[in-house]
């Protein structure tokens, strides 16, 4: 990972980069604008994958041993590559075949992976790339929707956004998965505007693609783009609503995107039936049941919104208000598209029993937009009650950057990601532990693959074990019979010795013991 000095030089090249695409593009470089613009997304999203120095709990340490496996075998997704001592299939924290999640994302994380090794920057690479390529398509979404000056501004906002650039280094759950399901969904948003712009052929391939990779990441809710695009068809064709021919791009597009999320289901169920079949089971319980008690009220999503985008009571009533300003501003089928989507996904997830917080954020895009636009409108109405247009600009430069910097948060990034504000109970700390357990466990045993029983520094401590090394990791102190099935599979065996090991682990001189408390 980058070392404390390159962070900080990460953090003041993404700002000086914000400044000098702001001075291109008022200077009527649009290209040289956003250009730059991209360059910015991608330094401060690699400021933040560079600030842990390990896997973050929940999701990403698991992901990222899932995404390792996969090197060795592309179409089987597995957790536990050698399941030692027996394992439930229902259990997606200590399962063999692993299929609690769709592959896309995680191919993504393997080819990373098998380019740069088994390290968190690789982990978070291809979260680094998505998040650049998204400023850009926010930036033409909101230039083919309103202008360029509200597209550039809502990509500012976007590039600059707390909460995704923390899924990025892999924070809040889904880490990963909601990053690639947020890039993926807004491809094909991306598309749809594109394809609306100039009706080209090769954007509803691209829209059906986009589609099918967003349904490998997240499952169905990756179809959005479709229902929204059929609204919009409806209504255009209302006075001859049985003519099939208008309708058949989107079934082109449908088609495409069937083929691509369709075949990984066949696949599984033919290879994986138990797991597939539970794993589908198990989508459909989050509509009905609080997952893994992820639940809450029928406000969830609404109080959510001071997590997406910004702190403060004000903020859900000035995301509101932006959105009817822009609502008011885009035509009639950009406005179906923009204000369906956002009705269908809150509507949605505000009836479906589990709730996360991330879940809504796919129609982000949307939301940064409205704000760009209502900046671009606020200049547009100082620029005809002040003669110095130079004032103007420099007001609106003055509020994008201070926009940006409210976005990013730095206190709650420096809470999550520093020892300023942490004490001995801090989560920091033992991951840090873990750490520093892994990397004794790699000068303390021979190239040879153990099976390290009391694994577990911190939580699931055993995960991060097996993807940092070659080691089969398990977080607990086993039992007699335990220790002999693992004897017959002929791994050796070491166990951390925390100064409570039984009496008969520390008498066998066949188990290695790691001194760390």
């Amino acid at each position: 990972m980058f070392t404390g000095l390159t962070n900080d030089f990460l953090l003041l090249l993404s700002g000086l980069l914000l400044v000098l695409s702001m001075v291109q593009f008022q200077r009527g470089k649009e290209l040289g604008g956003i250009a730059i613009l991209f360059l910015a997304s991608i330094a401060i999203a690699s400021f933040m994958a560079g600030l842990d120095p390990f896997l973050n709990l929940w999701d990403e340490q698991f992901h990222a041993l899932v995404a390792k496996n996969l090197i060795k075998h592309p179409l089987k997704p597995t957790l536990y590559e050698h399941p030692v001592l027996g394992y439930d299939y229902r259990i997606w924290s200590g399962n063999h075949v692993w299929l609690h999640k769709q592959p896309m994302f995680l191919w993504q994380i393997a080819l990373s992976i098998y380019w740069f090794g088994a390290n968190e920057w690789s982990v978070r690479l291809p979260d680094i790339i998505m998040h650049g390529l998204l400023t850009l398509m926010v930036f033409r979404i909101g230039k083919i929707a309103v202008n360029s000056r509200a597209g550039f501004y809502a990509a500012i906002l976007f590039t600059f956004a707390y909460f995704p650039l923390e899924l990025v280094v892999g924070k809040f759950a889904t880490d990963h998965n909601d990053s690639c399901f947020l890039f993926y969904v807004g491809a094909s948003f991306w598309s749809w505007f594109e394809y609306m712009d100039f009706c080209h052929r090769r954007w509803i391939v691209a829209i059906g693609v986009f589609s099918g990779m967003a349904v490998l990441v997240k499952w169905l809710v990756g179809w959005l783009v479709f229902p929204m695009w059929f609204m919009v068809l409806v209504w255009k064709n209302r006075e001859h609503p049985f003519q099939l021919r208008p309708y058949s791009p989107l079934l082109l597009s449908f088609l495409i995107c069937c083929c691509i999320f369709l075949p990984w289901q066949w696949y599984i169920i033919q290879n994986y039936t138990t797991e597939a079949w539970y794993e589908y089971g198990l989508n459909t319980r989050h509509f009905f049941e609080a997952v893994e008690n992820h639940g809450g009220d029928v406000w969830f999503h609404w109080k959510a919104l001071k997590y997406l985008y910004a702190a403060g009571d004000l903020v859900p009533y000035l995301l509101l208000f932006s959105l009817v300003y822009l609502l008011k501003r885009i035509g009639l089928n950009y406005r179906l598209m923009v204000a369906g989507s956002i009705f269908l996904v809150y509507g949605f997830y505000t009836l479906a029993t589990t709730k996360m917080v991330s879940f809504c954020l796919i129609v982000s895009p949307f939301v940064f937009l409205s704000l760009g636009t209502l900046i671009e409108g606020i200049e547009s109405w100082l620029t005809g009650l002040v003669k110095t247009g130079w004032m103007v600009k420099l007001f609106v430069g003055i509020v994008l950057l201070a926009g940006s910097y409210g976005l990013l948060d730095f206190h709650k990034i420096k809470s999550n990601h520093s020892m300023v504000w942490a004490d001995l109970k801090d989560e920091r700390f033992p991951k840090l532990a873990q750490r520093q357990f892994i990397n004794l466990v790699e000068t303390q045993l021979p190239k040879q693959t153990h099976v390290v029983f009391n694994a577990d520094v911190t939580i699931f401590g055993q995960i991060p074990l097996m993807f940092y090394t070659q080691h089969i990791g398990y977080d607990f102190i086993p039992d007699s019979m335990q220790v002999i099935k693992a004897k017959r599979l002929q791994f050796p065996l070491a166990i951390r010795d925390d100064g409570n090991l039984p009496e008969f682990i520390l008498q066998d001189p066949e188990i290695k013991k790691i001194q760390f408390p």
